[in-house]
């Protein structure tokens, strides 16, 4: 905690002299603004607004990076919702202390290029390059958040970037989530950092972006109830003196490495001949752009355990367990793609993306001590018309390796149709074909709990998913074709289900407007139809109904609101730490429930602030709130946060 702290002063400290410095030596810097467009300066003045530039991985794939401007977002709709799972993940199967495991409860199947594990339950946590955001800024900026709950209960982001010099920018994002828990030993103390840098060329031709990052998650495991009646009977209040099933287990999961990737836009041309002057300049003749990446990752896995708790699932021949599992993996990635290197290049009827990828992936624990190269083509073919109208064909075959026979095709027909003057419907259909050979995980595994080793067939899937998007209503109906199908059984062992089956999901989010008052709604309904091997709630819902106001002449905004999430009833999957997989049981049936917050979002200034009582109506319906069998959610609680932007 000392050292956390201590890091955290540091980062504050460094951002505010640099935002100072940069104040005083470069506030007049408007090297992203056209030299032209004096209006976007006092625009910034009047408005009190920031030119960012907050880029993915694929917006360098351009050489304009105007379309990718975004204001500061002075929004206070979904403050209440904190940051991390709330706003991606809004329907999970859960533990009651925040920085644990989850499960999504939104089935979605898609190709996983992580072969270790098929199920991240911890990934959306992480920092890593595969959501890395890029920043080009015409001033510094320091976005902090920070918001605390019952226990000491503290979640913790910052992020701070400046561009050094003109195009060149570098960024820090780190986070924090420590809470004890209300509940016996359920203490999660994780930490995330992400640095990240990038470079645009004066001429634009080559672009460099990169990070490093590294990710710490440190779970204490309880094991859950040996009697869920201690909690649901009268008294529940004194639950934590009950039995639990462990009482020293952990679980440690760490990963981190560098990524780097360069883009060069090779041509001929575009130049004047020296001693020259009767010819014209010649025209440019674009040989497409060329990258080359380079990622190195590194990941562990390790559950500690004493032995003293008791659960009838468990045999063991230790007097203690130290299970770990490593993973060191390198990828190099050379990529060509036939992109104009023009202004006009973010319209182009034909783009073609083709690259070829080596991995080299080495594994080891106890008993194991292996490696695998894969070596895999990918290609990406888009055409596009003025109207509106794109189609898209992608693709990846892996030649060798540990998924030797994998390949992943999808394919997307679209139409984004101009409505009115500002408003555009999109909507059209995609299709996706998998081959996924099962996780070494899943094949195979040696520890002091659990032994097996199993050769599973490749699972193949199929999906056809229909889309329409309009201003606030989105609106999708997929189908899933599943065989092979790899879950956990009710002796949490891995198995498969060597037959077909069928899921169709259904979606819809609208939000409704009226005067002050604004209705936001996520509805959700899925049918599987071999329910007893994919346990899922069929209808999951969320609504927030809230109503703002100013005061003070504009200065104080300020928004009281509801928040209602439902889950229908159905059979969760247990959970089994020393193993981190949920898995079937068919004792427990959770009940229709819904979890419902008020919440106080206000905004001062650039400060915006919540405060927010959960799951108010705790209690109220029984005591058999339970996500996840013999974990029992957290009761009423009240949480306050705040969230506060800094630049010039």
């Amino acid at each position: 905690m000392k050292t956390r702290f201590i890091i955290l002063s540091c980062l504050i400290v460094f951002a505010f002299g640099a935002c100072s410095s940069i104040a005083f030596g470069q506030g007049k810097d408007t090297s992203l603004i056209r030299k032209n467009d004096t209006s976007a300066v006092k625009k910034k003045k009047k408005e009190d607004t920031l030119k960012i530039f907050r880029l993915n991985e694929e917006a360098f794939e351009h050489r304009e990076i105007k379309p990718f401007y975004q204001k500061l977002d002075t929004s206070i709709s979904g403050t209440q919702k904190e940051k991390y799972l709330r706003e991606t993940l809004p329907f999970t199967e859960s533990f009651p202390n925040i920085g644990l495991a989850y499960r999504s409860l939104v089935f979605d199947h898609q190709y996983n290029f992580d072969f270790f594990s098929a199920r991240q339950y911890f990934k959306d946590y992480f920092l890593t390059n595969e959501n890395a955001p890029y920043f080009q800024v015409n001033s510094p900026l320091a976005d902090a958040f920070y918001a605390m709950g019952p226990k000491r209960e503290q979640t913790f982001n910052f992020l701070f970037t400046r561009n050094f010099v003109k195009h060149l920018n570098l960024a820090v994002n780190y986070k924090i989530i420590h809470a004890n828990g209300t509940y016996f030993r359920q203490k999660s103390d994780n930490s995330f950092v992400i640095l990240t840098g990038n470079y645009i060329a004066n001429n634009g031709k080559y672009i460099v972006l990169g990070n490093y990052f590294y990710n710490r998650m440190k779970l204490q495991e309880n094991g859950g109830l040996l009697h869920d009646s201690a909690f649901i009977g009268t008294n529940h209040a004194n639950w934590q003196i009950d039995s639990v099933g462990l009482y020293n287990a952990e679980n440690r999961v760490r990963e981190s490495g560098f990524y780097i990737r360069q883009f060069y836009y090779a041509g001929l041309g575009g130049r004047t001949l020296r001693n020259d002057t009767s010819h014209a300049e010649r025209p440019y003749v674009g040989l497409g752009q060329v990258s080359y990446t380079i990622l190195f990752k590194n990941q562990s896995y390790v559950y500690l355990d004493s032995l003293e708790g008791f659960n009838p699932l468990y045999s063991f021949n230790n007097s203690t367990a130290h299970d770990s599992v490593h993973i060191h993996t390198i990828e190099n990635t050379l990529e060509w793609s036939n992109i104009n290197f023009l202004k006009e290049s973010n319209y182009q009827v034909f783009l073609l993306h083709l690259s070829i990828k080596h991995k080299y992936s080495k594994i080891y624990s106890i008993n194991t001590d292996t490696s695998w190269a894969s070596v895999i083509p990918q290609a990406d073919l888009t055409l596009k018309s003025k109207h509106g109208f794109e189609v898209n064909a992608n693709g990846l075959y892996f030649l060798s390796g540990y998924n030797q026979g994998d390949y992943s095709y999808t394919g997307t027909i679209a139409n984004e149709r101009k409505s009115d003057t500002t408003s555009r419907a999109n909507y059209g259909v995609t299709a996706n074909l998998n081959r996924q050979s099962p996780s070494w995980f899943d094949q195979q595994y040696s520890s002091g709990y659990f032994n097996w080793d199993n050769k599973f067939n490749a699972i193949t899937s199929q999906k056809v998913n229909l889309f329409y998007n309009y201003k606030t209503l989105d609106l999708s109906l997929a189908y899933y074709q599943i065989k092979n199908y790899v879950y956990y059984s009710n002796l949490a062992l891995p198995m498969q289900f060597q037959h077909m089956f069928e899921i169709v999901q259904f979606k819809i989010s609208k939000d409704f407007k009226w005067k002050n008052w604004e209705f936001a709604n996520t509805i959700i309904y899925q049918k599987s139809f071999f329910a007893d091997l994919v346990r899922l709630p069929d209808l999951v819902s969320n609504h927030a109904l809230y109503y703002t106001k100013q005061f003070f002449k504009t200065a104080l905004t300020a928004q009281l609101g509801l928040e209602v999430t439902f889950i229908s009833s159905y059979y969760p999957l247990s959970w089994m730490p020393s193993t981190k997989e949920f898995y079937l049981q068919g004792n427990f049936k959770s009940a229709n429930y819904p979890y419902m917050d008020l919440f106080l979002n206000a905004k001062i200034k650039r400060a915006k602030i919540f405060l927010k009582m959960e799951h108010v109506n705790a209690g109220l319906m029984g005591y058999d709130y339970f996500m996840i069998p013999h974990y029992p959610m957290l009761g009423r609680a009240f949480k306050f946060g705040v969230s506060w932007k800094f630049y010039d």
